[in-house]
């Protein structure tokens, strides 16, 4: 799979919801490129393309293509796009093995939601034998470690993304 850089902002930035999907439907209906993959709520692993039909289709892990039908699905996928729009086009190697240089690629500026707090991900980095992941708050911009008794977690590196896309928003 391919993987693009993420631009801080893209031709998608200023765009109502109804606009969005409409560009994003044209743009990859046209090429057939993938969309994304890694979409809340989905196997990690699914990439969304456009159909032949301008219809939101899925490659799923075990390489079937589906047709999404289901009006709720569709909507969460969109949803969940015009949150993540720094994701449009981006895909993720998931066959690449998992490093702290991997994870920070995949996971920083990943927006998460942790007891109720709007966080980002502004660091994983590691720490004893693993790593320590480093948020910060949305809304006030501290920075803080997940930590648990007042000593920062440690996660394995798999552990560590599944607890990340476990929180993402």
């Amino acid at each position: 799979m391919l993987e693009k850089d993420n631009d801080s902002t893209n031709k998608y930035d200023d765009l109502e919801l109804t606009e969005l999907v409409q560009a994003v439907t044209k743009d990859f209906g046209e090429t057939s490129e993938p969309i994304c993959n890694c979409v809340k709520g989905w196997v990690k692993e699914t990439t969304f393309y456009i159909n032949s039909y301008n219809k939101l289709t899925l490659l799923s892990p075990s390489g079937n293509v589906v047709q999404i039908k289901n009006p709720i699905e569709i909507n969460n996928f969109w949803k969940y796009i015009d949150k993540n729009r720094h994701q449009i086009g981006n895909l993720i190697d998931f066959e690449k093995d998992l490093s702290v240089k991997e994870l920070n690629k995949r996971y920083l500026g990943l927006d998460i939601d942790l007891n109720d707090k709007k966080c980002s991900v502004d660091k994983i980095e590691e720490f004893k034998n693993g790593v320590k992941i480093s948020l910060k708050e949305i809304e006030s911009g501290k920075i803080a470690t997940i930590s648990r008794d007042g000593e920062p977690t440690v996660f394995g590196l798999e552990e560590c993304e599944k607890f990340l896309l476990k929180f993402r928003t």
